[in-house]
């Protein structure tokens, strides 16, 4: 636990290992050998060691780990089992009926639906919005799609009143970010992080899917959603007592130099011996230019989606707490929209050849043309690359969608009709089209 708590998870995983070969029946040591597993991603050497505890006993959230790991490595059946033992011990575990919700589109059962209408009034509040979540599940299952807005508007209202976020403020962050990168930045020498890709943009805009297309290639790790490079603008933040972007147009071409190196160095152990590396933290669009500073060899891949599909997307879906705090109102949502699209246009027009807009529904309609292009754009081979569903390992909201036998361009706007004028409304308002 040591290990882990000063960032060397391998040696952590080694030492619950070893220590669980002395006391191969311990439940707290392969409890703990579990969730350092699962919370690094090691999805498929997690599976035995979770298997093994449930055996011996019930220990905490292993179960859920364990079904997470099976999700996560393509095993959905096994997932789906993990989760009714689940619920059936702690019928209350709104976050373990939600995850069952989300692992495909008919899951859910009607007595499922008639069980958690019985169990939302009695639980607790974060239960309850879980419940909530899953119940709209249910509804869109049935093709009831007021009563599915209705439980996700009940289940993100009360999500938004235990969050702090002032859409305006962060408008105008955005402001005060475009305005400290003014000028673009080009490099005088080899570039480093020229095998460096990032990917972002909005949640729900098939990020994981185009990171786990690329990641199909040899030589490619994939990294997932990574906090390294916020990280490492805040540590910069605290060392010279000034907020981001404040500090940004005094620091010198060493001092990017300086933080590029430093993420490099975060995440080698996790690049391992890969040649390319990608990175894919929705959020990092608004570091675009500290990124291009600092690693001005990187691609970036923006995945973008229709607004509408793209708010509501993020309407729909319950993060883990504090992940996305504009996501719990629809005007809110449209907000955020916004600004990462007039972010994204600014960035496009200073660095055009070092950004690739990736639109979902074109991957989703032409996806061997498409992920040629990607192929190119990235510097990778094609040769040997599948273009259907993939193969590695998933941390993320869309790990059961992506595992599904058949992932298709699902259009929110088309299947729920006019039930979303008022995200259409909210677009609107945000970004003074006439129509969306």
């Amino acid at each position: 636990m040591v290990y882990d708590a000063l960032g060397q998870w391998k040696r952590a995983v080694d030492a619950f290992g070893n220590a669980c070969r002395f006391c191969p029946d311990s439940l707290k040591l392969l409890a703990n050998w579990g969730k350092t597993l699962v919370e690094h991603q090691q999805f498929a050497a997690a599976i035995p060691v979770l298997a093994r505890l449930l055996t011996l006993g019930e220990h905490g959230a292993s179960r859920k780990r364990l079904a997470l790991a099976f999700v996560s490595t393509g095993q959905l059946e096994a997932a789906e089992q993990q989760y009714r033992e689940h619920v059936a011990k702690s019928p209350l575990d709104g976050s373990a009926w939600f995850a069952l919700a989300s692992l495909g589109e008919n899951t859910l059962t009607d007595a499922d639906g008639d069980r958690l209408r019985e169990l939302v009034g009695v639980a607790a509040e974060e239960d309850r919005i879980g419940m909530q979540f899953a119940l709209s599940r249910h509804a869109e299952q049935k093709n009831d799609y007021a009563a599915a807005l209705a439980w996700l508007s009940q289940a993100n209202a009360a999500e938004r009143r235990c969050v702090s976020w002032d859409a305006a403020a962060f408008s105008r962050f955005v402001n005060d970010v475009l305005d400290a990168f003014e000028s673009p930045y080009s490099a005088t020498q080899t570039p480093r992080g020229r095998n460096l890709i990032f990917i972002l943009g909005l949640p729900r805009t098939g990020s994981s899917l185009v990171e786990q297309s690329i990641g199909q290639h040899a030589g490619v790790s994939t990294g997932g959603e990574l906090s390294v490079l916020h990280d490492i603008v805040s540590d910069e933040s605290r060392r010279r007592g000034a907020a981001f972007p404040a500090w940004a147009p005094a620091a010198r071409s060493a001092d990017w130099a300086r933080l590029g190196e430093q993420y490099l160095a975060s995440v080698a152990e996790q690049r391992g011996d890969a040649t390319v590396f990608t990175d894919k933290r929705c959020g990092n669009w608004i570091y675009i230019g500290a990124i291009l500073r600092m690693l001005p060899g990187a691609r970036i891949i923006y995945t973008r989606r229709a607004p509408v599909d793209t708010c509501f997307g993020c309407f729909r879906q319950r993060f883990s707490q504090g992940a996305q705090l504009f996501s719990y109102r629809l005007d809110e949502c449209a907000t955020y929209w916004h600004d990462c699209e007039r972010a994204m246009q600014r960035w496009q027009q200073q660095y055009p050849t070092r950004i690739r807009v990736q639109e979902h529904e074109t991957f989703m309609s032409r996806r061997a043309e498409q992920v040629a292009a990607l192929s190119e754009f990235c510097g990778l081979a094609l040769s040997g690359v599948p273009t259907h569903f993939p193969q590695t390992a998933i941390a993320t909201a869309s790990a059961a969608q992506l595992r599904s036998a058949h992932v298709s361009a699902r259009s929110w706007s088309a299947q729920y009709g006019s039930h979303l004028d008022p995200v259409r409304a909210a677009v609107r308002a945000a970004d003074g089209r006439q129509t969306v």
